[in-house]
């Protein structure tokens, strides 16, 4: 994956190397002196994996932890952020939370009624009639999940697939773990794929800058 992301990043800048050209020379103390800058932004991974990691807190707290984090170097170590902004912050991580919530509870629902009528075992016993290389499977998911991805929002295709896709892998020997980084993955790469591509927008796009969608 390192190895993608460092190609495209390459061919890329090739291509478009105007919006990416140096605009002063390189230097060892611009590159401290940046880097000096940048250690308050680097201890928010430092502070929620290690605690997570630590058990200091769960994965849920964690997301408050970060708020609370970025909260603080943006408001007095950056100075990025003013405290008038913080009603329309709010207001906004509302609306997006709440959108988020409708988007789970339907999709809540709809793992229930799978599970309910046995799709998970209808699908074992279809795939495993197809092949009963875990290979076999695993590129099929792959391949499916990234089409998922192209059309449905990740955290309710998570939602749906997951509780179908457990016990089908697990029948195939394929370790739980594995599965949710295929999952996430694949996912990811169908979130920059159109026609849904969300990750694509952004709200301001500067004009000397190629659009990637």
């Amino acid at each position: 994956m390192a190895l993608g992301l460092l190609l495209a990043g390459y061919f890329h800048a090739r291509r478009y190397g105007g919006v990416y050209s140096q605009v002063q020379p390189f230097s060892l103390k611009e590159l401290g002196a940046t880097a000096l800058r940048a250690i308050p932004a680097f201890l928010m991974p430092i502070i929620i994996i290690g605690g997570i990691v630590g058990g200091v807190f769960t994965p849920t707290e964690a997301a408050s932890v970060a708020v609370a984090t970025g909260l603080l170097v943006g408001l007095f170590i950056y100075k990025e952020l003013k405290f008038r902004d913080l009603p329309r912050l709010i207001l906004r991580a509302a609306s997006i939370s709440a959108s988020v919530m409708m988007i789970i509870a339907v999709a809540n629902i709809f793992s229930w009624l799978v599970a309910r009528e046995g799709v998970p075992q209808l699908l074992v016993g279809f795939l495993q009639s197809l092949s009963d290389n875990p290979w076999v499977f695993l590129a099929l998911l792959n391949v499916g999940l990234i089409f998922v991805g192209m059309f449905m929002e990740s955290i309710a295709a998570i939602l749906i697939l997951v509780p179908v896709l457990m016990p089908v892998a697990q029948s195939y020997g394929i370790d739980p773990l594995h599965l949710g980084v295929v999952i996430i993955i694949n996912l990811s790469i169908g979130m920059i794929t159109p026609p849904y591509g969300i990750t694509l927008l952004s709200p301001a796009v500067s004009p000397s800058a190629p659009s990637c969608a």
